[in-house]
Protein backbone atom coordinates (compact mmCIF):
# COMPACT_ATOMS: atom_id res chain seq x y z
CA UNK A 1 0.00 0.00 0.00
CA UNK A 2 0.94 3.44 -1.05
CA UNK A 3 0.07 4.54 3.21
CA UNK A 4 -2.35 2.88 5.53
CA UNK A 5 -3.77 5.56 7.39
CA UNK A 6 -5.15 7.45 4.61
CA UNK A 7 -8.11 7.45 2.28
CA UNK A 8 -7.55 6.68 -1.16
CA UNK A 9 -4.38 4.26 -0.84
CA UNK A 10 -3.08 2.77 -3.84
CA UNK A 11 -2.23 -0.77 -3.77
CA UNK A 12 -0.12 -3.15 -5.58
CA UNK A 13 0.00 -6.59 -4.49
CA UNK A 14 2.75 -8.80 -6.05
CA UNK A 15 -0.17 -11.97 -5.56
CA UNK A 16 -3.82 -11.72 -4.79
CA UNK A 17 -4.53 -9.95 -1.75
CA UNK A 18 -7.63 -9.43 0.74
CA UNK A 19 -7.30 -6.06 2.52
CA UNK A 20 -9.50 -4.92 5.75
CA UNK A 21 -9.78 -1.22 6.23
CA UNK A 22 -11.28 0.31 9.64
CA UNK A 23 -12.99 3.39 10.11
CA UNK A 24 -12.93 5.07 12.81
CA UNK A 25 -15.61 8.58 13.90
CA UNK A 26 -15.31 11.08 16.24
CA UNK A 27 -16.55 9.40 18.83
CA UNK A 28 -13.90 6.49 18.49
CA UNK A 29 -16.53 4.18 17.02
CA UNK A 30 -15.19 2.10 14.78
CA UNK A 31 -16.13 -0.36 11.27
CA UNK A 32 -14.17 -2.89 9.06
CA UNK A 33 -14.99 -3.58 5.70
CA UNK A 34 -12.57 -5.69 3.32
CA UNK A 35 -11.93 -5.37 -0.45
CA UNK A 36 -9.90 -8.06 -2.81
CA UNK A 37 -7.42 -7.25 -5.18
CA UNK A 38 -6.79 -10.27 -7.94
CA UNK A 39 -3.94 -10.44 -10.36
CA UNK A 40 -4.25 -10.51 -13.82
CA UNK A 41 -0.67 -11.59 -15.12
CA UNK A 42 1.00 -11.58 -18.33
CA UNK A 43 1.24 -14.78 -20.50
CA UNK A 44 4.95 -15.55 -20.90
CA UNK A 45 5.42 -17.98 -24.01
CA UNK A 46 8.19 -19.44 -25.97
CA UNK A 47 8.10 -20.18 -29.71
CA UNK A 48 11.22 -21.99 -31.71
CA UNK A 49 11.01 -23.11 -35.51
CA UNK A 50 12.92 -21.00 -37.42
CA UNK A 51 14.13 -22.15 -40.62
CA UNK A 52 14.82 -22.44 -44.02
CA UNK A 53 13.82 -24.98 -46.04
CA UNK A 54 12.73 -26.06 -50.02
CA UNK A 55 9.39 -24.93 -51.41
CA UNK A 56 7.04 -28.01 -50.93
CA UNK A 57 8.81 -28.80 -48.15
CA UNK A 58 6.51 -28.96 -44.48
CA UNK A 59 8.02 -28.03 -41.30
CA UNK A 60 6.56 -28.10 -37.76
CA UNK A 61 6.17 -24.15 -35.60
CA UNK A 62 6.00 -25.00 -31.66
CA UNK A 63 4.97 -22.61 -29.08
CA UNK A 64 4.16 -23.32 -25.25
CA UNK A 65 3.26 -21.46 -22.08
CA UNK A 66 -0.51 -20.80 -22.91
CA UNK A 67 -3.56 -22.50 -23.27
CA UNK A 68 -4.76 -20.70 -26.40
CA UNK A 69 -3.02 -19.76 -29.64
CA UNK A 70 -3.34 -17.48 -32.46
CA UNK A 71 -1.00 -17.95 -35.77
CA UNK A 72 -1.01 -15.17 -37.78
CA UNK A 73 -1.31 -15.16 -41.07
CA UNK A 74 -2.98 -18.64 -41.52
CA UNK A 75 -1.59 -19.47 -44.88
CA UNK A 76 0.37 -22.48 -45.16
CA UNK A 77 -0.94 -23.68 -41.80
CA UNK A 78 -2.81 -27.03 -41.32
CA UNK A 79 -3.74 -25.35 -38.01
CA UNK A 80 -3.54 -21.58 -36.95
CA UNK A 81 -4.82 -22.44 -33.12
CA UNK A 82 -2.80 -25.41 -31.90
CA UNK A 83 0.85 -25.21 -30.59
CA UNK A 84 2.91 -27.06 -33.10
CA UNK A 85 1.16 -26.67 -36.77
CA UNK A 86 2.38 -27.66 -39.46
CA UNK A 87 3.32 -25.29 -42.13
CA UNK A 88 4.32 -25.17 -45.87
CA UNK A 89 4.41 -21.52 -47.06
CA UNK A 90 5.07 -21.16 -50.75
CA UNK A 91 7.35 -18.30 -50.13
CA UNK A 92 9.12 -16.63 -47.21
CA UNK A 93 6.50 -16.37 -44.01
CA UNK A 94 6.85 -14.35 -40.72
CA UNK A 95 4.61 -15.93 -38.77
CA UNK A 96 3.00 -14.12 -35.47
CA UNK A 97 1.98 -16.35 -32.70
CA UNK A 98 -0.29 -15.09 -29.92
CA UNK A 99 -0.15 -17.45 -27.09
CA UNK A 100 -2.67 -16.65 -24.00
CA UNK A 101 -2.98 -18.51 -20.68
CA UNK A 102 -6.55 -18.50 -19.18
CA UNK A 103 -7.47 -14.44 -18.47
CA UNK A 104 -3.94 -13.65 -18.70
CA UNK A 105 -2.74 -11.11 -20.84
CA UNK A 106 -1.53 -12.68 -24.17
CA UNK A 107 2.07 -12.96 -25.31
CA UNK A 108 3.97 -12.53 -29.15
CA UNK A 109 6.69 -14.34 -30.39
CA UNK A 110 7.60 -14.29 -34.31
CA UNK A 111 8.78 -16.99 -36.29
CA UNK A 112 10.86 -16.98 -39.64
CA UNK A 113 10.27 -19.64 -42.00
CA UNK A 114 12.86 -18.49 -44.90
CA UNK A 115 11.82 -20.80 -48.53
CA UNK A 116 14.02 -21.26 -51.57
CA UNK A 117 12.34 -21.78 -54.33
CA UNK A 118 12.79 -24.96 -56.71
CA UNK A 119 15.32 -24.64 -59.43
CA UNK A 120 13.16 -24.94 -62.75
CA UNK A 121 14.37 -27.27 -65.72
CA UNK A 122 13.14 -28.65 -69.31
CA UNK A 123 14.79 -31.62 -70.53
CA UNK A 124 13.89 -30.87 -74.06
CA UNK A 125 11.69 -32.33 -77.08
CA UNK A 126 11.86 -35.75 -77.57
CA UNK A 127 13.67 -37.42 -80.39
CA UNK A 128 13.56 -39.77 -83.21
CA UNK A 129 16.98 -41.47 -84.42
CA UNK A 130 17.66 -44.26 -86.76
CA UNK A 131 19.83 -46.87 -85.38
CA UNK A 132 23.37 -46.27 -84.89
CA UNK A 133 23.14 -42.45 -84.94
CA UNK A 134 23.19 -40.37 -81.80
CA UNK A 135 20.99 -38.05 -80.48
CA UNK A 136 22.32 -34.44 -78.66
CA UNK A 137 20.07 -34.19 -75.58
CA UNK A 138 20.01 -30.75 -73.83
CA UNK A 139 18.48 -29.19 -70.60
CA UNK A 140 18.06 -25.85 -69.40
CA UNK A 141 16.35 -23.70 -66.81
CA UNK A 142 16.93 -21.51 -64.16
CA UNK A 143 18.70 -21.64 -60.20
CA UNK A 144 20.57 -25.20 -61.58
CA UNK A 145 23.91 -25.91 -59.49
CA UNK A 146 23.92 -29.17 -60.89
CA UNK A 147 22.98 -31.71 -63.21
CA UNK A 148 22.27 -35.18 -63.00
CA UNK A 149 20.57 -37.73 -66.04
CA UNK A 150 19.92 -41.23 -65.29
CA UNK A 151 20.55 -44.11 -67.41
CA UNK A 152 24.34 -42.91 -67.62
CA UNK A 153 25.84 -45.46 -69.56
CA UNK A 154 24.39 -44.41 -72.91
CA UNK A 155 25.13 -40.91 -72.27
CA UNK A 156 28.53 -38.62 -72.96
CA UNK A 157 28.24 -37.93 -69.65
CA UNK A 158 25.85 -37.82 -66.56
CA UNK A 159 26.37 -34.57 -64.95
CA UNK A 160 26.23 -31.92 -67.80
CA UNK A 161 23.53 -30.05 -69.45
CA UNK A 162 23.76 -31.31 -72.76
CA UNK A 163 24.74 -34.78 -73.24
CA UNK A 164 25.07 -37.15 -76.42
CA UNK A 165 22.95 -40.08 -76.35
CA UNK A 166 24.37 -43.00 -78.08
CA UNK A 167 21.00 -45.72 -76.86
CA UNK A 168 21.01 -48.63 -79.89
CA UNK A 169 17.03 -48.95 -77.82
CA UNK A 170 14.52 -46.64 -77.37
CA UNK A 171 15.42 -44.91 -74.19
CA UNK A 172 13.88 -42.41 -71.43
CA UNK A 173 15.90 -40.10 -69.50
CA UNK A 174 15.39 -38.27 -66.08
CA UNK A 175 17.68 -35.14 -65.46
CA UNK A 176 17.40 -33.85 -61.82
CA UNK A 177 19.19 -30.73 -61.38
CA UNK A 178 19.64 -28.99 -58.13
CA UNK A 179 20.03 -25.41 -56.90
CA UNK A 180 22.68 -23.46 -54.81
CA UNK A 181 20.76 -24.76 -51.38
CA UNK A 182 19.73 -28.07 -52.52
CA UNK A 183 16.68 -27.92 -53.46
CA UNK A 184 16.03 -30.60 -56.41
CA UNK A 185 13.32 -30.82 -59.56
CA UNK A 186 13.49 -33.10 -62.93
CA UNK A 187 12.12 -33.54 -65.99
CA UNK A 188 12.02 -36.37 -68.51
CA UNK A 189 12.93 -36.81 -72.42
CA UNK A 190 12.67 -39.18 -75.09
CA UNK A 191 15.01 -41.00 -77.45
CA UNK A 192 12.99 -43.49 -79.80
CA UNK A 193 15.27 -45.55 -82.18
CA UNK A 194 13.85 -47.24 -85.47
CA UNK A 195 15.58 -48.53 -88.37
CA UNK A 196 14.89 -48.25 -92.20
CA UNK A 197 15.98 -49.48 -95.38
CA UNK A 198 19.75 -48.06 -95.46
CA UNK A 199 20.18 -50.66 -92.33
CA UNK A 200 19.14 -53.65 -93.70
CA UNK A 201 20.65 -55.87 -96.85
CA UNK A 202 18.24 -57.98 -98.44
CA UNK A 203 20.31 -60.13 -101.22
CA UNK A 204 18.17 -60.91 -104.38
CA UNK A 205 20.37 -63.84 -105.19
CA UNK A 206 21.23 -66.84 -103.08
CA UNK A 207 23.80 -69.70 -103.37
Amino acid sequence: LSCTNCNPTKASPGAATTYTVTGKDMYNCTNTDTVSVTIKTKTVSTARGDTEVCRNIVVQLHDSGGTKYTWIPATGLSNPNVADPYAAPSVTTKYMVIAQLASCQGDTNYVWVNIHQLPTVDAGPSQRIIQGSSAQLSASGTNIEAYSWGNPGTLSCDSCADPVSTTSVTAHYVVQVTSDFGCKSSDSVSVQVYCDRSQIFVPNTFT
